[in-house]
């Protein structure tokens, strides 16, 4: 996708993404182990069940890596080094200009169950122009609608990304 003009763009759709796979048991027992989270709804459908659930559910903090698309895959080049997944805010940051997130909140509606496929849509809600200590740029106000393949509602994310041209130092190479 090209550049697009974020001030023309408040309140519009800017980006849909697809989850690269489904919610699985497996993929859920991996973020379980890999951060050692002891709930047993996670892992133990009898305990799901108890809870008001079909079976297990995945933990809610694993809704943003379920909720990437695929950006590599056999056959296609390696990736270079320190390349990152295609975020939706790559499209609002030219070429020579920086970006961080400074805020991220996530209301959640639902779990995500297994078989779910998560599909997010990327909608700028505000554009502030801010010259700071690093630079001069714009906070741009995301916000994220996370449904599953049924257009069920599981969470919406507000994020702001603080998108800037940074500043020269005198020696002429940009503050890092």
């Amino acid at each position: 996708t090209g550049m697009i003009d974020v001030f023309a763009h408040i309140g519009k759709v800017v980006a849909r993404k697809i989850g690269a796979e489904p919610v699985s048991t497996i993929g859920i027992r991996r973020y379980v182990e890999a951060h050692e989270l002891t709930c047993p709804i996670y892992y133990d459908s009898a305990a799901a069940r108890a809870a008001g659930h079909a079976d297990v559910i995945a933990p809610y903090g694993m809704l943003l890596t379920m909720a990437m698309s695929e950006y590599w895959k056999p056959g296609d080049a390696p990736l270079k080094p320190g390349v990152l997944p295609p975020f939706a805010w790559s499209s609002v940051v030219p070429e020579g200009w920086e970006a961080l997130t400074n805020k991220v909140e996530v209301e959640y509606f639902a779990a995500l169950a297994l078989g779910d496929v998560v599909h997010s849509e990327y909608r700028i809600t505000g554009v502030t122009p801010k010259r700071t200590s690093i630079g001069n740029g714009e906070f741009i106000d995301f916000e994220v609608t996370f449904t599953n393949q049924h257009g069920k509602m599981i969470a919406v994310e507000r994020t702001a990304v603080y998108r800037y041209k940074p500043f020269e130092t005198a020696s002429g190479a940009a503050n890092g």
